[in-house]
Formats: structure tokens, C-alpha cells, sequence
């Protein structure tokens, strides 16, 4: 897995690359984790372009990641979904409850309207 992050304007888009299976997110959880702590950030962008397959313990970490952010009152949207991860997200109806854009420039547009 090859995990990428940026900060912009207090906002950290962490790029990700390979498969989000339970062997292969510790290092990812690690990453997430510590840009949560960091006290400036106003919010997270997750870009999943990279990403051909999620189960059900990655599916955990963004949900965990999510909940994490909301209860620090902070923004958290997905980007770049595959249609076979965006149609991942509307069966398990996450489509509902988390913000999904199509790229980084609109969920950085997103997560600066709702600060």
C-alpha cells in the first residue's frame, strides 16, 4: 500500500494506493491517525482513486476515521471512488452518512464551505 498526504489550508488530503484489506492497514491507520491528533487540522479528505478493493476492515477505518473527525467537530469527505467502490458505499447505504465527492479540488471546496 502506498500512502501519500498534503495539507491544504488545514485540510490533509491522504492519497492512498493498493488494496484496503486487513493485512494491509496498519501503516494506513498509523497515517490517519496521527493527522487526527494534529490540534490545526480542520479536516480530512481521503482519496481512494488508487484503491481496487476495500473490505470490510477498511470499510472500519474510514467509519472509525469518520467518527473520530465528527466528534472533534472536523470535516471528513472520500474522493475518487471506483464505481465498483462507490457501489460498495450505496449497498452498505455509507453513500448516506459520509460526504463522497468525485475529486480533491471539490472535497477541499466541501470541507472549507463547512468550516
Amino acid at each position: 500500500m502506498n500512502i501519500k498526504t498534503e495539507n491544504i489550508d488545514q485540510i490533509s488530503i491522504v492519497s492512498v494506493e493498493g488494496k484496503m484489506a486487513a493485512e494491509s492497514l496498519i501503516e494506513l491507520r498509523n497515517c490517519l491517525l496521527e493527522n487526527i491528533e494534529d490540534e490545526t487540522l480542520k479536516g480530512m479528505v481521503l482519496d481512494l482513486e488508487g484503491v481496487d478493493v476495500i473490505d470490510s476492515s477498511g470499510i472500519g477505518l474510514i467509519v472509525s476515521i469518520f467518527k473520530s473527525l465528527k466528534s472533534q467537530e472536523k470535516g471528513f469527505c472520500l474522493t475518487s471512488l471506483s464505481p465498483k467502490n462507490r457501489e460498495l458505499f450505496a449497498l452498505t447505504k455509507l453513500d448516506q452518512v459520509l460526504t463522497i465527492v468525485d475529486d480533491n479540488d471539490e472535497g477541499l471546496r466541501c470541507l472549507q464551505i463547512k468550516q
